[in-house]
Formats: structure tokens, sequence, C-alpha cells
């Protein structure tokens, strides 16, 4: 049995592990919003107080199925519950999961799938789902596109012009094959969005804010491409003759 196993081995990195591997299992097809914010925010803080003793074997991809599963939070609470939880309660929950990139070295290192890495293909199949998927509405869109710049540590701020820390775009943190990809996202959204102007109803999200979070991110992320002096193919990559229509304001005729 793992009890026995435990008992056996007698070493705390294994201990360790088959609990959180048991833990995680849990997760799997929990509906009832009461257990599943405790869970979430256990192993929220699991991963971190984790990291000194599972820094190289920490199941990183295990993790990641069992909360993206919930990505993106689809919750109404039910009328007089008796312990009340909110969308974004589960929806921070959720986030500090999917964000922590504590294992992510060591995942590179051993040629394992990275939490940053498995988090961005999540957030990009969410603004392009697959043909045969239900279209995303605007403010599925806008919400992705948010949850991509706190990825790629951006301020939600519009205001605050910083690009990004420059070690984000790194050779270990994201390649120049996911940068097309992000590229080739933002480009698709803000095509779509940009004609469509600011029509909506009141209260509502537009396709002109939508496009505009596009043009931010894509502003932000060529800055910190321009910046990288370790590997300058990373601003040709991402900075293609798409994304230049885009950071020049084009396709807005409709504003």
């Amino acid at each position: 049995s793992i009890l026995n196993l435990i008992g056996e081995r007698n070493d705390t990195s294994m201990a360790v592990l088959i609990w959180s591997e048991l833990a995680i299992n849990c997760l799997h097809g929990e509906s009832d919003p009461r257990c599943l914010i405790q869970l979430l925010n256990l192993f929220g803080s699991m991963q971190e107080s984790f990291i000194k003793v599972l820094e190289n074997n920490f199941p990183v991809d295990a993790m990641f199925e069992a909360a993206s599963a919930y990505y993106p939070v689809q919750f109404t609470p039910p009328p007089n519950m008796a312990v009340p939880v909110t969308k974004d309660d589960l929806a921070r929950a959720l986030w500090k999961i999917l964000s922590f990139t504590g294992y992510d070295d060591a995942c590179t290192r051993a040629g394992r799938d990275t939490m940053f890495g498995l988090t961005l293909g999540i957030i990009l199949d969410q603004l392009i789902p697959l043909p045969e998927d239900e279209p995303t509405t605007l403010q599925e869109e806008k919400d992705a596109l948010i949850d991509l710049k706190r990825l790629m540590g951006i301020s939600e701020s519009l205001e605050e012009d910083k690009a990004m820390g420059a070690d984000v775009i790194t050779q270990d943190r994201i390649d120049p094959k996911a940068l097309a990809q992000i590229s080739a996202v933002l480009r698709s959204i803000h095509s779509k969005t940009a004609i469509q102007g600011a029509t909506g109803a009141p209260g509502s999200v537009t396709p002109q804010q939508v496009s505009l979070l596009c043009r931010d991110l894509t502003s932000h992320i060529a800055l910190t491409c321009e910046k990288q002096t370790q590997n300058r193919n990373y601003w040709h990559t991402f900075v293609n003759e798409g994304s230049k229509d885009l950071l020049q304001g084009k396709s807005t005729s409709s504003w």
C-alpha cells in the first residue's frame, strides 16, 4: 500500500510526492464550490510550501491537468448558499495555481513541460478555440487577454507604460515558436474586433476594448523583445508585418 511504501522508504521527499499526487487526484470532477475553493487554496499553498522538498520532481503536469479543467471559471453562485463562494474567489485561487512558476527551471532542465508553457497554451486556446468548439464571447476574450498580460508580467493598468521583465522573453521561459503563436493570436483577435468598433450594449465589453487590449499587449511584448539582448531574433519573430500594422494602429478606420 502507499502508506507502507512511505514508511519503508523513510524518505521525506517521496512521502510528500505521493501525498501530493493523492491530493491532486481529489480535484478531478469536484463540482461543489465549497469543496473546490478549499482544494484550490490548498494546492496554491502546497506549490509554494513544497518547493524546497520537491523542486526537481513536483508533479506539475498532474497539477495542471487537474486545475486547468476549471479554466476559465464558469460559475454562478446558487441562491442561499450556506458558505458563500464567488466566481472571483474561484478565479483567484485557480490563477494562483496556474501562474506559479517556481518549478519551471527544474522542469526545463528535465525536459518536461513548464507551468508557464502549459498555462500559456490554454490561454491561447481560449482566445482561438478549435473550429468544433463554441466561439468565445467578447467578455471571454477580454478575460483571456488580461490573463495573458498577468502571465507575462505586464501590469493590468493600461496607463502604466512599462515593459515586462526581460527575463520573461528568454529561451527558458518562452521559445520563438510560442512567441510567434502569441503574435498570430493577437493579430487575429485584433483584426476581428477592430473593424467592429465600439458597438455593444451599455455595460458590456465592446470590440473596441478588446482591440485596445490587443494593441497594448503587442506594444509591451514588442518593447521587451527589442530590449532582449541575448537573442535578437525574438523581436523579428514577434514583430512581423501583421504586428507592425497592429502597433501602428492601422485597421481601425471604423472608430
